[in-house]
């Protein structure tokens, strides 16, 4: 959110991931589902026994950059700087390797789609940073990735694990996977976009499930209605997400090594 996007703010406010975290540990390891948790790297020097958590409970740890800025903000040199310092970071506070990665706001996008080298030259093997709908802040809708797909790349192959939407009255693309459009949508209508597809990969923050969370000021009324709408159901709504929906567990090193992937060629030579 534009006015708290500055590092230097966020001592300022409350922390208050440790909310939702351990009752989110505790649901996936009653449903036997192991995820990956994309952790920013001042997260992680801020609560250090946050990676600890995680990883004491079998899931994979990604980047999430170190500050949270947009990368269609970023140049290159900047970008780098703060995908490597969140690296280190991670690193430093008990992750063995990083090598997959999610954008903030899904900010790599057809116009910035160059920066998935930096992502390679330094290490990453597994993006999830391409949303294939139209976003305000973020999207890649013309690339046409839908599943994950194998992307050559200057610097390398790197795996794609694309968020999608699904098609609703034979046209319109509808995102559900996640975020606020997990929170708002009715359970109904989840369980049915689930159905309509074979894959999808699904994405949480730990303020999806936060109803205490205090409200920002400033905001416009649709960011407002998409940040806040539907936190006091949603841990329910994830539990029965759990029970109902056949979630694949997210192992890094299995998907990375695995060869069935489709072929996109992004290489620029």
């Amino acid at each position: 959110m534009p006015h708290i996007n500055d590092p230097i703010k966020w001592d300022q406010l409350e922390n208050r991931v440790y909310e939702t975290l351990p009752e989110l540990l505790e649901l996936l390891d009653r449903y036997k589902i192991k995820a990956v948790f994309f952790v920013l790297g001042w997260q992680a020097s801020k609560n250090p026994d946050l990676v600890s958590q995680i990883i004491n409970k079998g899931h994979s740890l990604g980047s999430h950059t170190h500050s949270h800025q947009l990368v269609y903000t970023q140049t290159d040199y900047q970008f780098e700087h703060d995908l490597v310092k969140s690296i280190d970071t991670l690193i430093k506070y008990g992750a063995a390797k990083i090598e997959c990665f999610r954008a903030p706001g899904f900010s790599i996008t057809e116009k910035n789609i160059s920066k998935l080298n930096i992502l390679r030259k330094n290490g990453i093997k597994l993006d999830s940073s391409i949303f294939s709908a139209h976003r305000n802040h973020g999207g890649a809708e013309g690339l046409g990735l839908l599943e994950p797909t194998l992307l050559k790349l200057d610097a390398g192959d790197l795996i794609e694990l694309p968020i999608t939407p699904v098609k609703v009255c034979g046209f319109a693309r509808l995102p559900f996977s996640g975020g606020g459009y997990f929170r708002v949508l009715p359970l109904k209508i989840l369980l049915n976009c689930y159905a309509k597809t074979s894959y999808s990969m699904s994405y949480f923050h730990p303020r999806d499930f936060d109803f205490d969370q205090p409200i920002l000021p400033n905001l416009s009324l649709a960011r407002r209605l998409m940040s806040y709408s539907g936190l006091k159901k949603s841990m329910k709504k994830f539990e029965h997400l759990l029970h109902t929906v056949q979630f694949t567990d997210f192992h890094v090193e299995e998907l990375i090594t695995a060869s069935y992937y489709p072929v996109m060629d992004l290489n620029e030579k």
